[in-house]
């Protein structure tokens, strides 16, 4: 028989092979998933979104022209836009769709990361791996949807974690300071690294991320001083201030998906969702924005230094999924799309279920319920208004808060030795 013949048989007799089959089923099903993603997110371009605010703003960086003005939307720090200053040479379509593309390969990089040493089969870790998609699927429709930017930063934080466990901290500190200035919400992971005995990583983190940061802004028209003054400016504006008419229907609306928005939307007279041109609110008490605004804090300050303390003794995997999942409660502005970071906490838990073979019954009934709360706000599932409602009713937190019971069960199996 000839070799092409040989080949062909081979192929064909793979094909009816059940052992084949099994093999190749989970990446097929994770293509086909992100062949959706990816389509949604082309078409989003058009109307404009994220993206498409990054691709401009890069596009001044190389034009020379001042970063930040009046109405503008970009609200990311400085280095940001820096940093994708070589897809401004792209279209914006052509850039966006390349965006798109390339969070489907990290977004499965940081799986295996996160999964190197799971004690898993090896075809069950790696089908866990093709199927890591469907586990943040909601938070990643939004992040595709919205041209975000974070399974870029997932990536660079577990990039990070080998390259710290080896012992080259340095690198891996200055891979963290590289996310941490693309979005400054990162930094809280320094203290989950010194909460991890791994103070030198930390160090390098927030020394690095100085030096990036007064770089970054150094090469911008104006210097340092007004890139930070238009940031200010434009993060103040995007956290939303009340509308001046009172009749308006997104007066006091605050946009997000973390705490500071659920704190405010249940105890001041505010808006919760702001959608159809209805005034919709939530509030239980109607203290002043202020007011709401001290509770937030406090919340805040003790849950992140609580997150913090929980983390010591443990392992940086664990340490490094914990500390995301408390940032994106804790941080002032975290949309649904931010959530896609809570991948880490969700393939930690699902590995000790399969690896305790069903015994964990209690977290797997919270990694379900995480997971199903996600779901609520689908307006294919549950209709755009009740979708809207839920989001402003704190689903996509409560999603959030429901994993941390379950990643406090498997806190054993992390403890570093």
């Amino acid at each position: 028989m000839s070799d092409p013949a040989r080949s062909a048989s081979g192929r064909r007799s793979a094909a009816r092979n059940p052992q084949a089959l099994r093999a190749h089923w989970p990446w097929a099903l994770a293509a086909s998933v992100w062949a959706v993603l990816v389509a949604k997110a082309a078409r989003e371009l058009h109307g404009g979104n994220d993206f498409t605010i990054l691709h401009a703003a890069a596009a001044r960086v190389l034009a020379g022209e001042t970063l930040y003005g009046p109405g503008d939307a970009y609200m990311y720090p400085p280095p940001c836009a820096v940093l994708l200053a070589p897809l401004a040479l792209l279209p914006a379509t052509a850039a966006g769709v390349l965006w798109a593309l390339g969070k489907a390969a990290l977004l499965h990089a940081a799986a295996a990361i996160f999964l190197a040493r799971a004690r898993l089969a090896p075809w069950t870790r790696r089908a866990l791996i093709a199927l890591s998609p469907l586990l943040v699927y909601r938070f990643a429709e939004s992040d595709l949807a919205t041209g975000n930017t974070n399974i870029y930063l997932l990536a660079g934080i577990a990039g990070a974690i080998p390259l710290i466990e080896r012992g080259a901290s340095l690198r891996g500190g200055a891979l963290l300071a590289l996310v941490s200035t693309v979005k400054l919400a990162p930094l809280y992971i320094a203290g989950g690294l010194v909460a991890a005995r791994r103070q030198r990583a930390a160090w390098a983190q927030c020394a690095c991320a100085a030096l990036i940061l007064l770089a970054a802004s150094a090469a911008l028209p104006g210097g340092v001083a007004a890139a930070w003054r238009g940031f200010l400016a434009n993060s103040e504006a995007v956290r939303g201030a009340p509308a001046a008419r009172e009749d308006d229907p997104a007066r006091g609306y605050l946009p997000g998906q973390s705490l500071r928005p659920f704190i405010h939307r249940y105890l001041t007279d505010s808006d919760a969702t702001a959608h159809d041109g209805e005034r919709v609110t939530l509030n239980v008490a109607s203290l002043s924005a202020a007011q709401a605004e001290w509770i937030y804090r406090a919340c805040a300050v003790l849950m992140g230094f609580g997150a913090l303390l929980a983390a010591r003794g443990r392992d940086l995997r664990w340490t490094i999924a914990w500390t995301l999942a408390a940032m994106l409660l804790i941080s002032p502005y975290s949309r649904k799309a931010h959530f896609v970071l809570l991948l880490p906490a969700l393939l930690l838990v699902v590995e000790s279920i399969l690896a305790a073979r069903g015994t964990r019954r209690a977290a797997l009934a919270w990694l379900v319920l995480s997971i199903a709360l996600a779901q609520l706000t689908a307006p294919a599932l549950v209709g755009r208004a009740a979708a809207s409602w839920l989001l402003g009713a704190g689903v996509v937190l409560l999603s959030a808060v429901a994993i941390l019971p379950a990643m406090w069960m498997i806190r054993g199996e992390h403890d570093r030795r």
